[in-house]
């Protein structure tokens, strides 16, 4: 001991602390079996919180994000909206044809007796009810509505034939069907409020 052997004190080296080898990461095993595996996604769906979903479970999700399942109400508002935007396509296809584009340069390149009919219309029956109790004042609204209805029939027809000689110079063979209804139509309703809209001016060439 040092306490009896004073000349052998300070010859004694310091003693190395070894550090401890480090260990190796555990490499993944091969063959691992189901239920390693089934533990592994466990342990994985402690640590995120949440269970890891299978492939099928994930085919499944993704198909119901393509294609979800709709309750009856929402079919029902799915084929309303699918049925207003087919008619509107058809409307579009149809109002693009030439000869109704013609026809509706036609109208709206011209002054017409007919767009004011609704306005006339109102005034009379407004002074045919105010004046009621005068014979004479209903007598005289009546035949001005007479007149006014007379006076339609013979501008639109007017209109109609001239239309039928310039389409068939400038478009011949079109199909007439509908024609003369979308005609009175378009003559009956205020510029304004005609649609589609006029992309002409009146007395512009078209």
């Amino acid at each position: 001991m040092g306490l009896f052997r004073p000349y052998e004190q300070g010859k004694h080296e310091p003693i190395k602390q070894k550090s401890a080898p480090a260990v190796p990461a555990a490499a993944p095993r091969a063959g691992t079996t189901a239920a390693q595996d089934a533990e592994t996604a466990r342990d994985l769906a402690a640590k995120k919180g949440r269970p890891t979903p299978s492939r099928a479970e994930a085919q499944a999700a993704r198909m119901e994000r393509l294609h979800p399942t709709l309750t009856p109400k929402q079919q029902r508002a799915q084929a309303r909206i699918a049925d207003r935007l087919e008619r509107q396509h058809r409307w579009d296809t149809m109002e693009a044809a030439p000869e109704r584009t013609l026809l509706r340069d036609f109208v709206d390149s011209r002054w017409t007796f007919t767009e004011f009919i609704i306005p006339l219309a109102i005034v009379d029956m407004a002074v045919s009810i105010g004046a009621a109790q005068w014979p004479a004042v209903s007598l005289t609204t009546s035949l001005v509505m007479t007149a006014i209805f007379v006076g339609m029939v013979v501008n639109i027809g007017w209109m109609w034939w001239r239309f039928k000689s310039e389409l068939r110079t400038r478009i011949p063979g079109a199909r007439k069907r509908g024609l003369l209804m979308e005609l009175m139509n378009r003559m009956i309703t205020i510029r304004r409020f005609r649609r589609p809209g006029p992309r002409i001016n009146r007395g512009d060439s078209y």
